[in-house]
């Protein structure tokens, strides 16, 4: 009987802890690989207004930001499960200044500088004592001093100009030793790999949106749209970009949409970190700070 109770509470013991570590697993599979999805939207017609969110897990967590500059300020507001956790509002900067400005002419308003008799500042002023000039002048240095203490001052500030030109030629020496090193080019070959990496992992998935756009210089506008077009391959059609050259406008809108995967960021960190030629320069770093 015994030994069948002892067999029942292990049994259950057993069923409770490999749920308990098959959760703790799913949550780790969940954090790592199901993707973090991002939205950015930004709009520009009469006011600014921008929006951002960031959510996981089909919303069950979930982040947002918004801007306007109607309502003059931002929001921000994080949701569990669809609910409101936390809600937060900050006024424009303009709101701020102009509240802290009518708040110090309500503290100052009945503050008066006392007024100055002109006949007492006069005789105030012929009653001082006339030692203090004689004092004054009996303490002068001599020419022969100032010709001396002149001399020796240039000769510091030469020695001085001279020692800070000495110190920038060494150090400019031992940063283009450092840009030359072998053990800096892989470095900077390898963070080059890890960021296109990073791009084509977290870059955004769908752009939609359109830009308007002109300025009084008919030829700035036609030297930004040459710009534009450079970028033609990133955006492609998704968004379209037009010029106005008879009138001075900036107007639009735009939407991205992207997810990120926690698994990626930390797989190019840990590359990052372990890599012995970035851990010998971060080290020749810290030494020289």
């Amino acid at each position: 009987m015994t030994i069948e109770l002892l067999l029942t509470i292990a049994k259950i013991a057993g069923i409770v802890l490999g749920s308990l570590l098959g959760f703790i697993l799913l949550l780790i599979v969940l954090v790592l690989f199901v993707p973090i999805r991002y939205r950015v939207h930004l709009s520009r017609e009469d006011d600014l207004t921008a929006y951002g969110n960031a959510s996981w897990l089909l919303r069950v967590i979930s982040v947002t930001y918004r801007y306007d500059t109607g309502d003059g300020g931002f929001v921000r507001t994080i949701r569990f499960l669809g609910i409101p956790v936390r809600r937060r509002e900050k006024r424009s900067s303009t709101d701020e200044h102009s509240g802290r400005a009518i708040r110090w002419e309500e503290d100052h308003a009945s503050f008066h500088e006392p007024e100055v008799d002109a006949q007492d500042l006069s005789s105030s002023i012929q009653e001082e004592p006339r030692l203090s000039d004689r004092k004054i002048l009996s303490e002068q240095p001599s020419l022969n001093e100032h010709a001396n203490t002149g001399e020796q001052g240039s000769k510091g500030r030469k020695a001085g100009i001279k020692d800070r030109v000495t110190d920038v030629i060494g150090k400019l020496k031992g940063i283009r030793r450092f840009l030359q090193d072998e053990s800096f080019q892989r470095a900077l070959s390898l963070c080059k790999k890890q960021l296109v990496r990073a791009w084509r992992a977290f870059r955004p998935r769908k752009i939609r949106g359109y830009v308007r756009f002109g300025f009084e210089d008919p030829a700035l506008t036609g030297r930004i749209l040459g710009v534009a077009c450079t970028f033609y391959a990133f955006y492609g059609d998704s968004l379209r970009v037009i010029p106005a050259f008879d009138e001075q406008v900036i107007e639009g809108r735009l939407d991205v949409k992207g997810h990120i995967r926690v698994i990626t960021v930390i797989l190019i960190a840990l590359k990052l970190y372990f890599d012995k030629d970035i851990r010998r320069l971060w080290a020749m770093i810290s030494k020289e700070e």
